[in-house]
């Protein structure tokens, strides 16, 4: 009998940027909960989790919710239209 561990949020959106830009890329997702002057500077309502993911370097996408657990999931919505975005330059 095998046992599938399940991914968090976090891990789950670094498995998705991997998958598609490469598994020799640099991710770096980062999330908090901003003060609220924080939040006005961010552009983003009081009280959400405001989360951005970095690859080598470059921001490549950021989301934000009131429950932390969704936002994960809009990033991944992000991550896939920047690497939908960047298909099409080349």
């Amino acid at each position: 009998m095998a046992f599938a561990f399940k991914l968090n949020p976090k891990q789950a959106v670094e498995q998705k940027a991997r998958s598609l830009f490469g598994r020799n890329c640099k991710v770096k997702i980062m999330g908090c909960r901003p003060s609220p002057v924080d939040a006005a500077k961010l552009c983003v309502p009081s009280g959400t989790y405001y989360v951005e993911v970095y690859i080598d370097g470059q921001s490549c996408g950021s989301a934000y919710h009131f429950n932390w657990r969704k936002a994960y999931p809009l990033l991944n919505a992000e991550l896939q239209k920047a690497f939908d975005k960047s298909k099409e330059q080349v």
